[in-house]
């Protein structure tokens, strides 16, 4: 299995197949070399998931997942880890609510209406100006 969004590769060490293993099942997302080169090594990362997504600061995010999705590092709360950790880099600029996770039991592929309600809800509080509650 691969991983290579939210979840973070460095979450993933307790499962060695999962270590930079994305470019060899999914080489679309990677750059030439990436399980070359971290394969088994993702503790020499010189960033991870969560710096990725603190990098949108201060344009707003929000991360959906699929809890019982196996292509993430859902068993250990990856994704979520992933926001919780860059929400750091929010709160510090006084933005906290423009980052933001919608998570539901389903596998990889699927959006729940939950979901895409507070995706869509997301979207028009932040590119359309609606007041628009965001907290679920």
């Amino acid at each position: 299995m691969g991983l290579g969004d939210a979840p973070g590769h460095r979450r993933a060490r307790e499962d060695p197949r999962r270590q930079g293993r994305s470019d060899d099942e999914a080489p679309q997302w990677f750059g030439d070399g990436f399980g070359a080169t971290f394969s088994g090594k993702t503790t020499t990362l010189p960033f991870d998931a969560h710096s990725i997504v603190a990098l949108v600061a201060p344009r707003p995010i929000i991360v959906q997942e699929g809890k019982s999705d196996g292509w993430n590092n859902n068993r250990n709360g990856g994704p979520y880890q992933a926001v919780w950790a860059a929400r750091e880099v929010f709160e510090a600029l006084g933005i906290e609510d423009h980052i933001g996770w919608v998570a539901e039991d389903h596998s990889h592929g699927v959006m729940t209406p939950r979901e895409a309600d507070a995706i869509l809800g997301f979207a028009e509080r932040f590119l359309l100006g609606k007041d628009v509650t965001t907290e679920q």
